[in-house]
């Protein structure tokens, strides 16, 4: 009997360690792999690009970001796959404090969120088309959310991107 427990216990634990194995092994696939992004503004929208070496890894786009008085001045609209989502008190660690709401307030009157799920595509190129009403001159830039899930956790990580208005 003791001899069956100590099999069963053996072959979880050779289990477990495989799986942290295979999470290590996949997460290290990719690290210090960044992705590359331009972006442009046309006539009624900006074209973001981004290439990315893992995305065959399962990574996605979940989140971006614009200052909300750049946005406003652009008429900015979400891309394919996103959609323009405020912060909520629930996307905190604490939603029941005042220093939540404070957040949640701040960053909504400082950012227009948009968010989705927009898988990186097999060649490593994905297009993003940001329909906008207006130009504006000046510096813009747009910040993306990447992740991806390994195992029973993942991935996330941040990139820049500035619009060039030709």
């Amino acid at each position: 009997m003791i001899g069956t427990v100590l099999k069963v216990v053996g072959i979880a634990l050779l289990l477990f360690v495989a799986y942290v194995a295979w999470v290590l092994f996949r997460a290290s696939s990719t690290i210090g792999e960044s992705p590359t992004a331009q972006a442009e503004m046309l006539p009624d929208k900006i074209r973001v690009t981004v290439s990315f070496p893992g995305a065959d890894s399962g990574f996605q786009i979940t989140q971006a970001l614009v200052s909300r008085e750049v946005g406003e001045a652009l008429g900015i609209a979400a891309a394919r796959g996103l959609q323009i989502e405020p912060y909520r008190l629930d996307d905190t660690d604490d939603p029941g404090s005042e220093e939540s709401a404070r957040w949640v307030k701040e960053a909504n009157s400082e950012d227009i969120r948009l968010v989705g799920t927009i898988p990186l595509t097999a060649d490593g190129v994905t297009t993003l088309d940001f329909p906008i009403q207006n130009r504006v001159p000046g510096d813009i830039v747009l910040r993306f959310q990447y992740e991806r899930k390994i195992g029973m956790g993942g991935q996330i990580s941040f990139f820049d991107v500035s619009v060039k208005d030709e």
